[in-house]
This record gives structure tokens, C-alpha cells and sequence, in this order.
């Protein structure tokens, strides 16, 4: 007899944007220059694995790396005058859980805790906490000609606060103490240069 296993992954979300963009002398007549302004957000309610062996599990909010965030949020500002454009972002990704919503960790106090097996294992803190990234992007417009050539000096600043990822314990030897796949591992970094566009 050949029994056969079936695998499903399915998941639900709902995606936000809003954006506004205005001159600043609608507010103060002397205020010279544009404003833009935009808010992207995704937001994970569930993301259940069935395996076809173990039970389901939702892995939404597992910021250990098995799943995807529960929310995730991107700000921008952009201001531009002349040939002058300066863009804050900022990037914001929510606290998490290293397991799924079943009995997979039981977060319980030391010398109370039951004996940890592979199917429930227990924790102290099932929590990974939340970061809040922002970036600078500055750019000044050298070259414009008729026939569509341009030139553009830009500086660029990632992780702008230096901030650093949460830290995400492990046993295994080979896993980072970190989640690369979501956090900023690198810390500040600097970009410039010049761009042509012919």
C-alpha cells in the first residue's frame, strides 16, 4: 500500500498604502519647495504549514525565521527644491515569537517547567523584539540636458541610528545568534557617488 502525503502552506493578509504629496507654501506662502509623504504596511494574520505529518502550524510572527512578520510598516518623506531632494525612510517590523501559535514552546519559569521533549519544549521568553530602522537618502541634480542626459551626486545612509538587530537564541551551532533574513545585521552604512543617465 503507497500512501501519499500532501503538503499545503496557506496564508492571509491585507495591505495598506496611503500617500499625500502638497507644496509647502500652501501652508506658509515664504516655505519654498514639495513635500511627499507615503505609508506602505502589510499586516500577516495567519500562515499555516500542514505538512502532511506533524501538526498545523501558524507560523505568522515567528521572527526566528520560520515565518513571516505579523506586521510590517515602511514610512517615507521626501522633500525636493530645485534641483535639491532629501528622502527619510523609515522601516518598522513588529515583535515576534520563535514558535508557532500550537504547543510547540511552552514558556514556563525555571524549576516549574515539565520535562522538554522534541514535540514541546520549553522557554523562559518566547519573545523576539521589534526594530525600527531609518534611512537618509540625499541627492543633487548636477547635469540636465535637452537631449535627456543627466548627472547626480547622492549620499546615501542605511540603518541611519546605528540600530542593531535583536538577538534570537539558539542551540545550533551553525544558526546566528541573529535572524539576517529580517534584521539588519551589517549596522550603518554610507553610499555615495555620482549616476549618469544618457
Amino acid at each position: 500500500m503507497i500512501s501519499i502525503l500532501k503538503a499545503s502552506l496557506h496564508q492571509q493578509g491585507w495591505d495598506f498604502e496611503a500617500s499625500y504629496g502638497t507644496s509647502l507654501d500652501r501652508f506658509v506662502e515664504s516655505w519654498k519647495g514639495d513635500l511627499a509623504l507615503r505609508a506602505l504596511g502589510t499586516h500577516v494574520a495567519f500562515s499555516r504549514r500542514d505538512d502532511g505529518i506533524n501538526p498545523v502550524v501558524n507560523y505568522a510572527g515567528t521572527n526566528s525565521g520560520q515565518g513571516p512578520l505579523s506586521w510590517r510598516w515602511t514610512f517615507s518623506a521626501n522633500y525636493s527644491l530645485d534641483r535639491f531632494s532629501a528622502t527619510w525612510t523609515g522601516r518598522f517590523m513588529s515583535s515576534g515569537r520563535y514558535g508557532g501559535d500550537t504547543i510547540q514552546y511552552l514558556q514556563c519559569n525555571p524549576g516549574s517547567c515539565p520535562e522538554s521533549n522534541p514535540t514541546i519544549r520549553t522557554i523562559d521568553s518566547n519573545h523576539i523584539d521589534s526594530r525600527f530602522y531609518q534611512d537618509l537618502a540625499l541627492t543633487y541634480r548636477l547635469l540636465e540636458t535637452d537631449d535627456g542626459t543627466t548627472a547626480q551626486a547622492y549620499l546615501n545612509v542605511s540603518n541611519l541610528m546605528n540600530k542593531k538587530p535583536p538577538l534570537v537564541a539558539s542551540t545550533a551551532y551553525w544558526y546566528m545568534t541573529v535572524n539576517p533574513q529580517m534584521y539588519d545585521v551589517v549596522g550603518r552604512r554610507f553610499y555615495a557617488g555620482i549616476r549618469f543617465e544618457m
